[in-house]
C-alpha cells in the first residue's frame, strides 16, 4: 500500500495538554480522568453536528489531532477551516474551565488519515506539530500564515474579518488585533498573527468567568517554569474584557479590575 498516493489536501490541528507530564508523575487520576472524558465527549458533541461531521480526530496521550479534507475552492476550504477551529475552540474552553490547558497549531497540505487505525502522516501534520512545539509556546492554537494566503486574502485583518464573519453576526473564531488596546501591563505581544480566540464568550458569562479566574491564579505561581505561560492568558483574557462590546458592561469591568491584582 502505498501512503504518499493516499494523501488528502487538509488542514490539520495539532493540539498539546500543558504539564501532562505533570498529571502523570504525581498520579493525578482525577484530572488525568476528567481530561479524556471532557475531551471524547466534547469531540462526540461536535461530530453529532453536520456542520463538523467531516472532521477526524485521534488521541494519543497528550496529543488531539484534528483533521478535515479541503474542497474544490476557496470560499468552501474557508468554512471547513472555520468549522475546525471552532472544534478547537470548544475543546481549549471545555478544558480550560477543568484547568486543563491546550496549546497547538494548525496546518495546511498533505494527510493521510486513518482514524479506524489511529493514523496520521504527511507534511501538514508534520508541520502543524513543529508549529506547536516551537511557535504556540503559551496556552494558545496558533495558525500557519500559508493558510489565508492560500485561500486568496490579501493581508492577515482581511483573512481574521472573513473567517470571523462579522457581517453575519456569527461567533468569533479568530483573535482580532485591531479591536484590542494594548493596555500597561496587559500588553499581549503580537509574536503570531493569528490564534483562536476561545475566551470570546466569557466574558459574557460570570460563573465560567470566575472558574477561569480561579484556575488562573491557582496556577500563576505554581510553578516558575510555567509561570509566563498563565500571565499570557490573564493578559489575553484581559485584553477580551477590554474590547467594545464588554468594556462598559459590569462584568467586564470586574474581569479587569480581578485581573489588575493578580
Amino acid at each position: 500500500m502505498s501512503i504518499v498516493n493516499k494523501y488528502n489536501d487538509s488542514y490539520v490541528a495539532f493540539l498539546d495538554v500543558l504539564g501532562f507530564k505533570n498529571m502523570v508523575k504525581h498520579s493525578d487520576d482525577f484530572k488525568l480522568t476528567k481530561y479524556f472524558e471532557e475531551v471524547e465527549e466534547t469531540l462526540r458533541e461536535l461530530k453529532g453536528r453536520s456542520s463538523k461531521k467531516d472532521i477526524g480526530y485521534i488521541i494519543i496521550s497528550d496529543s488531539i489531532i484534528l483533521t478535515i479534507k479541503k474542497a474544490a475552492n476557496a470560499d468552501d476550504n474557508l468554512e471547513k477551516l472555520r468549522q475546525l477551529c471552532i472544534s478547537v475552540s470548544k475543546i481549549q474552553k471545555r478544558l480550560a474551565l477543568s484547568n486543563i490547558w491546550l496549546r497547538g497549531a494548525i496546518a495546511t497540505g498533505n494527510t493521510y488519515f486513518d482514524d479506524n487505525n489511529n493514523q496520521i502522516v504527511g507534511p501538514a501534520y508534520i508541520d502543524a506539530y513543529l508549529l506547536e512545539e516551537e511557535l504556540a509556546k503559551y496556552p494558545r492554537v496558533i495558525l500557519d500564515n500559508r493558510i489565508f494566503k492560500d485561500l486568496n486574502f490579501e493581508t492577515g485583518y482581511d483573512f481574521i474579518r472573513g473567517i470571523n464573519k462579522y457581517d453575519q453576526n456569527c461567533d468569533i473564531v479568530l483573535y482580532d488585533w485591531s479591536k484590542s488596546e494594548m493596555v500597561s501591563k496587559h500588553m499581549l505581544e503580537q509574536d503570531v498573527m493569528f490564534f483562536i480566540d476561545y475566551f470570546e464568550t466569557i466574558p459574557s458569562n460570570e460563573a465560567e468567568f470566575t472558574r477561569i479566574y480561579d484556575n488562573i491564579r491557582e496556577n500563576l505561581f505554581a510553578d516558575t517554569r510555567l509561570h509566563s505561560k498563565y500571565r499570557w492568558i490573564s493578559i489575553y483574557l484581559y485584553t477580551v474584557a477590554d474590547r467594545r462590546k464588554y468594556r462598559d458592561t459590569s462584568l467586564g469591568r470586574k474581569i479587569k479590575n480581578q485581573m489588575d491584582n493578580i
